[in-house]
């Protein structure tokens, strides 16, 4: 198959398909980031979490509405600025300085280090949240039905387990009210 030079748009007639054809990485000479490059770089990230966002609501439906709906999307960023919320915080000038040397450590802005701290921790608190709901159900089983699997009985069952030995499993018993 012939392949254009890259960074040129090239066509192939077999398939009847055009693409963009990037250049080899990493690229020669290295990109140098400036502030105005690291901000340009920072705002892609927003929009592509943006674009994810659209993908996880639109888990849903076939894949040519997604992508569809999802180059509109693209689309319509390019041609208006999308409203984003804007939230203020104060911080120690400490924790300025911290952050500052962390991301500059990470290869990032203190912004982007910034969001994706909070992502972070918004993530971490959503999968605990989860694990809370899975434990308050299981309990609630556990109450309902009266039955639970003593420690020292399950501890045994999954070491004898582990080592390769035949093992009973343990049986549920009435909790002792």
């Amino acid at each position: 198959m012939h392949r254009p030079p890259p960074g040129l748009i090239g066509p192939y007639p077999r398939q009847g398909l055009q693409a963009y054809v990037p250049a080899p990485l990493p690229p020669a000479p290295p990109v140098e980031w400036s502030p105005g490059l690291r901000r340009r770089y920072d705002d892609a990230l927003v929009a592509i979490g943006r674009l994810d966002a659209v993908s996880a609501l639109l888990h849903q439906v076939t894949s040519y509405q997604a992508v569809v709906t999802q180059w509109c999307y693209i689309r319509a960023g390019l041609c208006e600025e999308i409203p984003m919320s804007t939230t203020t915080i104060r911080l120690s000038e400490e924790l300025k300085s911290r952050i500052a040397v962390a991301a500059r450590r990470a290869g990032t802005t203190p912004h982007n280090f910034i969001l994706e701290a909070i992502a972070e921790k918004a993530d971490l608190a959503e999968r605990r949240a989860d694990l809370d709901a899975v434990a308050d159900a299981r309990y609630a089983g556990i109450v309902a039905s009266g039955k639970t699997i003593a420690w020292d009985d399950m501890r045994t069952y999954l070491e004898d387990q582990l080592a390769g030995q035949p093992a009973r499993r343990p049986v549920a018993r009435k909790l002792a009210r």
